[in-house]
This record gives C-alpha cells, sequence and structure tokens, in this order.
C-alpha cells in the first residue's frame, strides 16, 4: 500500500464521496439489511453503460377527461432503455 485511504468525502459541494478513488452513489434499491454471503454494492464504469432514447418525453394534454371538476390532466410518456455493453465494466460486491 501507498498508505492512502480507502474511503475520501466528498469535501467540495456537488462532489460525491469516493472509495478507492471512484465516485460513490447510493441507490434506494439497496437492500437496508445485510446479511453474510449478500450482494452489498457496485462497482461500475458507467462509460459502459449506454441509455437509448426512441422518442423523448411526449406529453398530452386530457382537457375533456376532468371536464366536470374544472381540472386539466396530463399523461407523460417516454421510451427509453438502458443496458451494460461491456460486461467488464460492471462488478458486483459480495460480502463473505
Amino acid at each position: 500500500g501507498e498508505g492512502q485511504y480507502l474511503w475520501s468525502p466528498g469535501l467540495v459541494a456537488g462532489e460525491p464521496d469516493r472509495l478507492l478513488g471512484l465516485p460513490v452513489d447510493e441507490s434506494e434499491y439497496a437492500p437496508s439489511t445485510i446479511t453474510s454471503a449478500a450482494y452489498v454494492g457496485a462497482l461500475a464504469n458507467w462509460q459502459y453503460y449506454w441509455i437509448a432514447e426512441l422518442q423523448g418525453l411526449n406529453v398530452q394534454r386530457l382537457n375533456e377527461l376532468y371536464a366536470g371538476t374544472s381540472q386539466v390532466g396530463f399523461i407523460g410518456r417516454y421510451y427509453g432503455d438502458g443496458a451494460p455493453v461491456l460486461e467488464a465494466g460492471f462488478v458486483r460486491v459480495k460480502l463473505g
């Protein structure tokens, strides 16, 4: 080792914390309880994750549907997808 810390906090506003020099992103979908032999995180190189947009965002105004209550409704539709394009750019971190 070089005597460097594994974790470094983001000291500038808008800068994320870092682990091994990589930015740390937290997810609300990560498990809140940790058990042995569980996946607890992932390391990712986001350059190898591509997002495809088919049409962008479409918004439709619904005048008649809520006319009886003097309201206006809206429907938004987005068509897109994302996927890793290089498997080696992503690994899961497992305990145990």
